[in-house]
């Protein structure tokens, strides 16, 4: 480490010399500590863990949510999403071309939509050419925010290759859920001076919220991503657009 220092604070002529210098050192001491350890273990050489298979880190991703969700025990509910449907090519290209975007609320949700209102994708969560094709109920096709419940299970599978989300670390997305929800209802900053009294008031209205989870949060910043992503489909017997159906994450 002294000879690094020093090698470092030497001024040779080129600072081009002296950047190699110091890399080269760098790589040395790393090489030297990386040894050392190896050898205070009793081991062999480190390598490098083997890949992560993307279909079996989204499989356990989907077993972790159905368990939070469940085990919470969320009453049936809608949650917001954003479909590009390519209706144009037809068939199974139409189909690979298309997907459902599920917002989850604090997690680059506004970002996000902003990109898949731009090109190549056009499209927003208040877009009504997705939702007017057979079988998708009327009242979804009215520019309000589409709703998971547009869509039936099997049209769900039918129609889009993928669903998908993206999420944020908990409490990092609840604070800034704080900041959205003091900058829109102004008397929360009285109320609810902090997350953790925001947190402890969110507590009890779930505890109390007797079968009424959707007014349990007060402002739609403050519901988590779990709630988000368990939105539930259409139902199977013809009352698509009032939920009830298949929680989003089965999908």
């Amino acid at each position: 480490v002294a000879a690094l220092a020093a090698a470092a604070a030497a001024t040779p002529a080129s600072t081009t010399a002296a950047a190699q210098a110091t890399g080269v050192r760098l790589a040395e001491l790393n090489a030297a500590l990386a040894a050392k350890a190896d050898a205070d273990v009793g081991r062999a050489p480190l390598i490098a863990a083997p890949a992560i298979d993307p279909a079996a880190r989204a499989e356990r991703a989907v077993a972790c949510l159905r368990n939070k969700a469940q085990g919470l025990g969320f009453d049936a509910h809608l949650t917001d999403v954003v479909a590009r449907l390519d209706a144009t090519a037809g068939g199974h290209a139409g189909r690979m071309r298309s997907f459902l975007y599920v917002d989850v609320v604090k997690a680059a949700s506004s970002s996000i939509r902003k990109v898949l209102a731009r090109p190549p994708f056009k499209v927003s969560w208040k877009d009504e050419g997705p939702k007017r094709v057979d079988g998708v109920a009327e009242s979804c096709a009215t520019g309000k925010r589409t709703k998971t419940s547009c869509w039936t299970a099997a049209q769900l599978e039918e129609r889009f290759a993928s669903v998908w989300s993206v999420v944020r670390e908990p409490s990092a997305k609840f604070e800034s859920g704080v900041r959205q929800m003091w900058a829109q209802q102004g008397h929360t900053m009285l109320s609810l001076p902090t997350a953790d009294a925001a947190l402890d008031a969110l507590l009890d209205a779930f505890e109390n919220r007797d079968g009424k989870d959707n007014r349990c949060w007060g402002n739609e910043h403050l519901q988590t991503a779990g709630w988000r992503l368990s939105g539930c489909t259409g139902e199977a017997d013809g009352g698509v657009g009032g939920g009830g159906g298949d929680p989003i994450y089965n999908h």
